[in-house]
């Protein structure tokens, strides 16, 4: 670190004040080299930004802001380009679901809902008025333990909110859930377990009729590049019924999962131990219709990040360390680069 922070401040000086500024400098050891720039100058001045969605003609992310604390707010760029922080002083929009935390937030109409850091709870903000924010969920659970919530989403009809539940554990390892609130209430609510068994859970996902609900779930020693599972479920009336695995072959692994408008669950999947002249090889893109599942691509490629723009697949592909954006017909499976100004300007 200290050899980064000296080249960067010889760096400095050099652009600011040309090559006269090292004429009065002093030779030193590094472990006596005491640097005019302090790693807080420059690292407070950043942000970073993460977390990035859209609803309803609006984009949403979080701003890390370290000059801030290292608080974590939430930000919304409304159709006509003006930006509004939403996430009040007071708190930061982070969760600490295995230390490594995950999405803190998601919005539903004008109503945002999201994860505090301080006491990791979900907080149900007006997106009309903004100053009006109140807690949905309990302190402590029953049993004085902390619940903490991260990938959430909202059923379609705005009823259940729905999320990865880590439930902590004194003296051994925590245990973890995909749970759900009713909105309904609109009170304190303790979260109802939806799928439990696994250790650990991710990024539940309802179909655009409500009435499916997908997630991934991974189990020791694995690590969810490894080997993880994609279940699918009929959801009704607050519960999952019928779930079912859906890549049945040990140690494959799902990037990323969609429903198309007709409530097709559309994933991205890679096998182990293929020949790198085998699709298989890559994550390629699939679909599971009829109870059985259908390669839609067969590119030596990888495809992540599967989103639907009507019933085209947008999707980023990695062919040997080159970064493309794709627009991939979800019946015959060909791809279109699209040419980003974005992708072109970071150096892709």
């Amino acid at each position: 670190m200290q050899v980064m922070i000296r080249v960067l401040e010889v760096s400095i000086l050099l652009v600011l004040f040309g090559c006269s500024s090292l004429q009065n400098t002093k030779i030193s050891s590094y472990e006596n080299w005491k640097p005019s720039i302090k790693p807080k100058n420059v690292y407070q001045k950043f942000k970073f930004f993460i977390y990035l969605k859209s609803f309803n003609d609006r984009l949403f992310w979080v701003e890390g802001r370290p000059s801030e604390g290292g608080r974590y707010v939430i930000v919304m760029r409304k159709k006509d380009g003006t930006t509004i922080d939403l996430t009040p002083k007071k708190y930061s929009a982070r969760s600490r679901v295995y230390e490594y935390g995950g999405l803190p937030y998601t919005v539903h109409g004008d109503d945002l809902y999201f994860v505090n850091f301080k006491d990791q709870r979900i907080y149900w903000q007006n997106l009309k008025k903004i100053t009006e924010i109140r807690p949905i969920t309990p302190k402590l659970n029953k049993d004085s333990s902390l619940g903490k919530y991260m990938d959430l989403t909202v059923s379609p009809n705005g009823k259940w909110l729905t999320f990865v539940y880590e439930k902590e554990v004194k003296d051994k390892e925590n245990l973890n859930y995909i749970a759900t609130i009713n909105l309904e209430r609109k009170k304190i609510t303790r979260p109802k377990i939806l799928a439990k068994g696994a250790d650990f859970y991710k990024q539940p996902l309802y179909s655009h009729d409500g009435k499916k609900i997908a997630w991934l779930q991974w189990d020791h020693p694995y690590m969810p590049w490894y080997s993880t599972k994609l279940y699918l479920g009929e959801f009704l009336n607050g519960k999952i019924k019928s779930a079912k695995r859906i890549n049945l072959e040990d140690k494959t692994t799902i990037k990323s999962f969609a429903f198309n408008n007709a409530n097709t669950l559309f994933f991205s999947m890679d096998f182990p131990n293929q020949d790198n002249e085998s699709f298989k090889n890559y994550y390629n893109i699939y679909k599971f219709q009829n109870n059985k599942i259908f390669p839609v691509t067969k590119t030596l490629s990888e495809l992540s990040e599967i989103k639907f723009i009507n019933n085209s697949i947008i999707s980023v592909e990695n062919k040997k360390g080159e970064i493309t954006l794709k627009s991939i017909d979800s019946i015959t499976g060909k791809l279109s680069t699209i040419n980003s100004f974005c992708m072109k300007a970071s150096g892709f």
